[in-house]
């Protein structure tokens, strides 16, 4: 079964609590903003900077982080169930999913398609994107 650890301290010391199902407000919980370390197991996790799973994420595949850069910060928490074997993804030159468009199918470094600073709206059709807005590599 999937679930996600949670610590209130780096190294898995202090508070702790372990979720196998979406939490849209972790101030409930009493995790709000105090996670300093993470254990994953199963399915990949997204951590939401705010709650009901909106504003700034970050995600977790199956293993253990002991340090977080940005640690104290997660305010909801959601468990990725999709169907990743066959991951697409819409990008839209414009707003409101208008003008020229490309539809993608594993990671791309948008520099190589001529659309990077480009992409204004996207639709995911099925599995899991994390849109960087800055060259990773």
């Amino acid at each position: 079964m999937s679930k996600i650890i949670v610590f209130s301290k780096d190294g898995f010391e202090g508070r702790t609590a372990e979720f196998k199902n979406n939490v849209h407000n972790l101030e409930k919980k009493g995790f709000n903003q105090v996670i300093s370390s993470i254990k994953v197991i199963g399915a990949p996790w997204v951590a939401y900077y705010d709650k009901n799973f909106t504003g700034k994420q970050r995600l977790f595949e199956e293993g253990e982080y002991a340090i977080l850069e940005d640690k104290e910060k997660f305010s909801s928490l959601r468990m990725i169930t999709d169907d990743l074997d066959d991951p697409e993804i819409q990008l839209f030159e414009h707003a409101n999913y208008e003008g020229r468009t490309v539809t993608l199918s594993k990671e791309t470094n948008l520099h190589n398609i001529d659309f990077s600073e480009v992409a204004s709206s996207h639709k995911v059709k099925s599995g899991v994107w994390v849109l960087y807005e800055h060259n990773t590599s």
